[in-house]
């Protein structure tokens, strides 16, 4: 069965009426992998609304194709998150049937969710919480913004927690594509971006620029042909690496793909830059209605971008 992109995708509240076909869904085996330890008492939980909590059906063209919870962590009265700030929402989502997977219906269902959720002034970002195993929905995640936070235990589940600020949704392609083109398997695709590489004529030089500017911290791998380091760049992994042909001289063009990493003061991250030795390639300049992105070459020359979002950007 393909994509029904013509169809439109509503949001309901999940009443009593529902029970058997939440039942039923949660029979399914996609269903019981991502969430195996879970009950969710339907038969008394449908009865209860309570303000912190949504529990929402998603209708295709008016036929029930998956679910939706959106609740307040602070305020949940299980206090499953623990001690949370205020500002913050947190979502649950399945397909009900392995027939409706693979075809945009969650990409869909979550942009409606995290409008709902940031339609409010007070908050500030989402949780969401899969399994540590279930690589396929984190990069489903990953694909609508969300960023890695830590690894945290639930109960008897372990699970990656992510979260995804305000200003990161207002600045994601995920929330500006159109529902209508066409779908490329995101949830499945292999063409995620999972992991970067740096290579460096000087590695202690190179390691000491990126862990000031962005925090990163970098481990030593043996046994390699060459010296290598594993990167932890805050939610995305990547490598150091010794380069192993002469350096570019500067002017002959970026022959790599360049990666752009979101900064907070894109003016104040230029000029830190220029402290550790970095030079900039192309200044900043505007994106319209989108951010503030910037050039940059690292003291080994390579290139990479910095972008600021600002939706006020001119």
């Amino acid at each position: 069965m393909t994509a029904d992109t013509s169809a439109p995708l509503t949001l309901r509240p999940a009443t009593p009426d529902d029970v058997p076909r939440l039942r039923h869904w949660d029979t399914q085996p996609h269903v019981v992998a991502a969430s195996p330890n879970d009950d969710w008492g339907w038969e008394t939980e449908l009865l209860r609304t309570p303000p912190w909590r949504e529990q929402l059906i998603a209708e295709l063209g008016g036929r029930p194709i998956g679910f939706l919870q959106i609740i307040d962590p602070a305020q949940e009265d299980s206090h499953y998150w623990g001690a949370v700030s205020a500002g913050l929402r947190a979502i649950d989502i399945w397909i009900g049937e392995t027939q409706d997977l693979g075809k945009g219906y969650g990409r869909r269902m979550m942009r409606q969710a995290l409008e709902r959720c940031f339609a409010a002034e007070d908050v500030t970002a989402v949780l969401i919480d899969p399994l540590a195993a279930n690589r396929r929905a984190q990069r489903f995640y990953e694909r609508l913004g969300f960023r890695f936070l830590e690894q945290r235990r639930f109960g008897d589940d372990d699970c990656f927690v992510y979260r995804l600020s305000r200003r990161q949704w207002l600045a994601s392609p995920a929330r500006h594509a159109s529902d209508h083109a066409p779908y490329h398997q995101e949830e499945t695709s292999m063409n995620a971006h999972l992991y970067f590489e740096i290579q460096a004529e000087m590695p202690d030089r190179a390691r000491h620029f990126y862990s000031e500017l962005f925090g990163w911290t970098f481990t030593r791998v043996e046994g390699l042909p060459v010296a290598y380091w594993r990167i932890d760049a805050k939610g995305m992994q990547g490598g150091l690496l010794q380069r192993p042909a002469a350096t570019p001289p500067d002017g002959c063009g970026t022959n790599a793909f360049t990666c752009s990493f979101e900064v907070d003061d894109i003016h104040a991250s230029t000029e830190r830059i220029a402290a550790l030795g970095g030079r900039v390639a192309l200044p900043v300049f505007a994106v319209p209605d989108t951010c503030w992105q910037g050039y940059f070459l690292d003291p080994e020359g390579n290139t990479f971008g910095l972008f600021q979002v600002d939706e006020q950007a001119r």
